[in-house]
């Protein structure tokens, strides 16, 4: 098949637009976050973990969060914490429950962090205008929630 074929086809369908989507911004993330040995899923539950002032982020808040599994969450949370960069501790809300943490060592790396989050958004999104960037936001939101 052609390239120009293959584009039509893919321009055809959002299902496939956003598959590639996400899969070129992975391999950007990637890139830009080896060197904190970090998959971009790690990546994107320490941000969230780190975002938080206060330790209230259970695993079943990443899940949601994320739309992810359980098995999934598991594996990257424990993943993290043998890199020493999340632990479990008891929730101040409710014992029977555990949050996620950051270490200090996480916390070292949040400004480094934050940073290659920003400068892969930006470059990701580089073609679009101010008002695609939202528009573009906007439109997955809807489709998201819908």
């Amino acid at each position: 098949m052609d390239e120009s074929r293959l584009k039509t086809l893919r321009a055809d369908s959002v299902a496939v637009q956003v598959k590639v989507a996400a899969l070129e911004f992975e391999k950007l993330a990637g890139r830009e976050l080896a060197d904190f040995g970090l998959t971009t899923s790690q990546f994107k539950v320490l941000q969230l973990i780190l975002n938080e002032p206060e330790p209230t982020v259970r695993q079943v808040d990443i899940e949601r969060a994320f739309a992810m599994t359980n098995p999934t969450v598991t594996g990257i949370v424990q993943n993290l914490e043998k890199s020493g960069l999340v632990k479990r501790v008891p929730n101040p809300s409710d014992a029977r429950s555990k949050v996620i943490v950051p270490t200090e060592k996480a916390l070292s790396m949040k400004e480094d962090l934050f940073a290659v989050g920003k400068r892969v958004d930006g470059e990701f999104t580089q073609t679009l205008t101010a008002a695609e960037h939202r528009q573009l936001l906007n439109l997955l939101s809807k489709l998201v929630d819908a």
